[in-house]
């Protein structure tokens, strides 16, 4: 929520199950009900969010009348997407999300199988009518924007990979990694001279 206030009500809660058992082992938390624990969070999350006072006896979480405080200033409370490849990351998504964040399509097929997936889930749920994000890092070029506009996307992650720079702090001995902070700067200023501008036009 504190993010929520600082940012004027521009904050997007971005979640996932987790894939690695042992961090589950060493939180002393159940890896094989990840799945539904996500799920009854994600609904208490919205009602601490909205209601004036909560009562709760779900599977997991089980606590007396409370009063939670302040609300959220986004309306009706702060958007949760939900990240992840696999089928039941997708039917959650679409299930009870705000959006869906991709992880790990390296082509536009697995990327629109995915998004009928979420969208299918969507349907069955009656939630097809509400506020939805899908977000990719995908494209990187305008053509490809355009591809993903098409096939359901409505935001775009810029994200740079090693082989087009790679840019480190000082090193405690004094030496730099490959790449300057300029190189790291310069590719900012392309990438919104050859993308973004083009994009737009």
């Amino acid at each position: 929520l504190t993010l929520d206030r600082v940012s004027g009500g521009r904050v997007t809660l971005g979640i996932g199950v987790g894939w690695l058992e042992e961090e589950f082992e060493i939180a002393g938390q159940s890896f094989h009900d990840r799945g539904r624990r996500t799920d009854e969070i994600m609904e208490l999350l919205r009602r601490l969010w909205t209601e004036e006072t909560i009562d709760h006896r779900g599977e997991f979480y089980r606590f007396p009348p409370l009063k939670f405080a302040p609300k959220t200033l986004q309306k009706p409370n702060i958007p949760i997407e939900v990240g992840g490849a696999s089928p039941a990351a997708l039917r959650r998504a679409g299930r009870l999300g705000d959006g869906w964040i991709e992880a790990g399509a390296r082509d536009f097929a697995t990327l629109k199988a995915s998004i009928d997936t979420v969208q299918s889930a969507r349907r069955a749920a009656g939630r097809e009518h509400l506020a939805f994000e899908i977000t990719t890092g995908l494209p990187r070029d305008p053509d490809s924007i355009h591809r993903c506009e098409e096939i359901g996307v409505t935001r775009v992650t810029a994200g740079f990979s090693s082989s087009e720079v790679v840019w480190t702090v000082d090193s405690p001995s004094g030496e730099r990694a490959k790449g300057q902070k300029q190189d790291f700067l310069d590719h900012v200023k392309r990438y919104a001279d050859t993308v973004i501008a083009n994009y737009q036009a």
